[in-house]
């Protein structure tokens, strides 16, 4: 634990340009500017955990873990720990606010969040991790751009079942004509116009 410790404030300090930027799109992202700010927050949070785990190179021979060798589990854990400390807490936080600032109960809510949470982290952080394993920032650019060109263009073809969450009161049928009247009689002769 130490030693994911050392990793961790290592990280915290070569790499804290990127998590202000990242803790900032959070504040404004909070505030409402979700239109534009969200794609933004997704890229930079992105460049942040590829920059994370490019702090430790794989390939090559000049790296500071050959010198004075981790554990790869406490390797393993400090990264994680960053990713969950920088990435996942304040976009958690931005959420909460957001719940907050709209009147909505934290109580009732707080199982969505800890759900979109643990989805942020399971899609989205450690496939991002596992991709940015390259020797370098522009394959890791060049992978995911060509990961989302894939994707943009399979999924618009993908059809999904439509759900509708709001859904419109329902509205009574029309009264039938003949049951009112009855058989073999007019509306005029049981008092209707």
């Amino acid at each position: 634990m130490p030693q994911a410790l050392h990793i961790f404030w290592k990280d915290v300090r070569y790499l804290w340009k990127e998590i202000t930027l990242v803790l900032l799109l959070c504040t404004l992202f909070a505030r409402g500017y979700s239109a534009w700010i969200e794609p933004l927050l997704i890229v930079a949070a992105g460049y942040l955990i590829a920059r994370l785990i490019h702090a430790e190179a794989i390939p090559g021979d000049r790296q500071f873990w050959v010198t004075r060798p981790y554990r790869w589990k406490s390797l393993l854990m400090a990264k994680l720990l960053f990713i969950v400390a920088f990435i996942n807490l304040p976009i958690c936080a931005a959420q909460l606010s957001m719940l907050i600032s709209a009147g909505f109960s934290v109580a009732s809510n707080l199982g969505g969040l800890v759900g979109s949470q643990v989805l942020l982290l399971l899609f989205v952080s450690l496939p991002i991790a596992a991709l940015a394993l390259t020797p370098g920032i522009m394959p890791f650019i060049l992978s995911s751009a060509l990961i989302l060109l894939a994707a943009g263009l399979t999924i618009p073809q993908i059809e999904l079942p439509r759900i509708r969450l709001l859904r419109p009161a329902p509205v009574a049928p029309p009264w039938p004509e003949q049951s009112e009247v009855g058989p073999g009689r007019s509306r005029a002769d049981c008092g209707y116009r």
